[in-house]
């Protein structure tokens, strides 16, 4: 998603150049109007709502519906700053779709009947064979509906602020508590990579560095707490280790133990923040 908001502004420039072709000029207006729609977009949730409603509006029906299911995804990823961690969108579809989650928390309960109610529309779109232009009306009206209303949803100051009440120390506790190993684990491997994120100041869609850094024995190697928190982290995502709950409860004990010393910080000192770019 960077990477398409990076390539949109690319072309901006490029249509400002007075030297435009002969035929080009004439396709310019157009062009210049379609890239006006994300020109506030702060946030890739906020990109693909504006991609929806552009699909809806040029009457691409199933693109629209699974950018709107994108969006609510996304912006989870974004508010919790785990959009740079492998595994970041099954995080974000779990914590809309738990039970134990929505039934204690209004807001991903909300979230949970807004995506429900998108993806039963994408549905209908994929098993209708052949639909009567009132049926198309039907679906156009519901789309646009459903658009105003996640976009009211993820912009609220109740949805923006659940980290707040539920960050992911709590959520793992949860997740704990429903005895759901595979995503215990991803939440252990998704604060591991934040945390270190921090310590070395990187941006929340950088942190893909880190995940990279953490992989790297001859780099974790040179410091002994990071080289117990790689190792960590390779028993968390090696399918070599059939972790258990209460494995999975004492590697995060263990890794909150290594995370919240001092000595950690004296990372920066082995490994430098080039270094990690570099990989």
């Amino acid at each position: 998603m960077r990477g398409l908001r990076e390539s949109i502004e690319e072309i901006k420039k490029r249509l400002n150049d007075k030297n435009k072709g002969r035929f080009l000029k004439y396709f310019i207006p157009s062009l210049f109007e379609f890239l006006s729609m994300f020109e506030n977009c702060k946030y890739n949730y906020q990109f693909l709502l504006n991609i929806s409603k552009w699909n809806l509006e040029h009457k691409k029906l199933t693109q629209s519906v699974s950018c709107l299911l994108e969006s609510i995804l996304t912006m989870l990823t974004e508010i919790y700053g785990i959009e740079g961690i492998p595994e970041s969108k099954e995080i974000a579809r779990m914590m809309i779709n738990k039970r134990i989650l929505t039934e204690n928390y209004q807001e991903l309960k909300r979230l949970n009947d807004t995506y429900l109610k998108i993806r039963e529309i994408r549905n209908l779109i994929a098993h209708s064979d052949m639909y009567s232009e009132i049926d198309i009306t039907n679906f156009e009206d519901r789309i646009r509906n459903l658009i105003i209303e996640v976009e009211n949803l993820l912009n609220s100051s109740e949805i923006q602020e659940l980290p707040t009440k539920l960050d992911l120390d709590k959520l793992f506790e949860y997740v704990s508590e429903d005895g759901d190993d595979i995503n215990m684990k991803r939440i252990l491997k998704a604060i591991i990579i934040i945390e270190l994120g921090k310590i070395f100041n990187l941006r929340s869609y950088d942190l893909k560095y880190i995940e990279k850094l953490i992989r790297r024995k001859a780099l974790t190697s040179r410091y002994s707490l990071l080289d117990t928190l790689g190792d960590i982290y390779y028993k968390l995502n090696s399918k070599r280790f059939k972790l258990n709950k209460d494995e999975v409860v004492g590697l995060y004990n263990r890794c909150k133990e290594i995370l919240s010393s001092k000595d950690i910080t004296q990372i920066t000192l082995w490994i430098s923040i080039e270094e990690i770019l570099s990989l």
